[in-house]
């Protein structure tokens, strides 16, 4: 829910992620409160009162974001922003990562993460093909055929269950929309049971190799914190430490309980036959 002056940003933001207001997704509210104001009481006493229905009125912790203030409570998922006037300055796509921080936030608390992964589904199993830009996971996607299906290729957010089942749900590819101009959404609701994470390589031969936790870990790890530590939010040290320490600890889980390998492969080979060896 937002103030007047916001409700376009958080319209289209729904739009993209292909949200609708009333699904019933588990998922924190975003409350943005409009421009920021230094009154006493706390950001709940600054909001409407269908706004802050159910919320706490003390004991909110304020993270300090350059332009905007984010307010975080122990008690709920829900996240207040406030907004300096900025007179237009801050990018869409800034102002788009600020507000995913509550969905981060909640990915970490159960022991998931945002990833630097395209997401797959092959007969019902998850795979992550895990990589920086220009390792190929657009082009990989692009090649695979049926029965596979692509959700995302850029990025990947794992959430952890109640039953400890890592579920993998696809997120925007933000270059799609604010470099090449298209006009898409993703699905984000939609989760696939996580099966296994593959490492990309440019390879002149098509091969997969079973790796280490310790070299998964690290390798996932890094991929993570290039999704988690965007965008204006990180600024505050204190905040971008405990979730880049609970991170780490997500890591170290997910890694044990999922298989990693490293995936080499070209511009002609056959990869997805090597990988459904693998998931056999």
């Amino acid at each position: 829910m937002a103030a007047a002056e916001e409700s376009f940003f958080l319209a289209k933001l729904a739009s993209i992620m292909g949200l609708k207001h009333g699904e019933g997704i588990n998922c924190p509210r975003l409350i943005l409160s409009g421009e920021y104001s230094l009154a006493e009481k706390g950001p709940v006493w600054r909001l409407g009162r269908a706004m802050r229905e159910g919320l706490p009125r003390e004991g909110w912790r304020e993270i300090d974001c350059r332009s905007t203030r984010i307010w975080i409570h122990h008690e709920v998922e829900d996240v207040i922003y406030e907004h300096f006037s900025d007179d237009g300055q801050t990018p869409e796509p800034n102002k788009f990562c600020l507000y995913l921080f509550p969905i981060y936030r909640k990915a970490l608390e159960s022991g998931g993460m945002p990833v630097h992964a395209a997401l797959l589904e092959f007969e019902g199993n998850g795979v992550m093909l895990a990589g920086p830009g220009d390792t190929g996971k657009s082009t990989c996607c692009r090649r695979l055929p049926p029965p596979w299906k692509v959700f995302g290729d850029e990025e990947t957010v794992v959430i952890k269950d109640h039953e400890g089942r890592y579920l993998a749900h696809p997120f925007p590819t933000w270059s799609d929309i604010y470099e090449r101009g298209l006009k898409k959404s993703w699905d984000v609701g939609r989760s696939v049971p996580l099966s296994a994470i593959f490492f990309l390589e440019k390879s002149e031969k098509v091969e997969v190799e079973s790796i280490g936790r310790a070299q998964a870990a690290m390798q996932f790890n890094r991929l993570a914190r290039e999704k988690l530590t965007r965008g204006s939010w990180s600024e505050d040290l204190e905040e971008k430490f405990r979730f880049t320490r609970r991170l780490f600890e997500n890591v170290c889980d997910l890694v044990r309980e999922i298989p990693s390998y490293t995936l080499r492969t070209n511009l002609t080979g056959r990869f997805w036959e090597q990988i459904e060896k693998v998931l056999v």
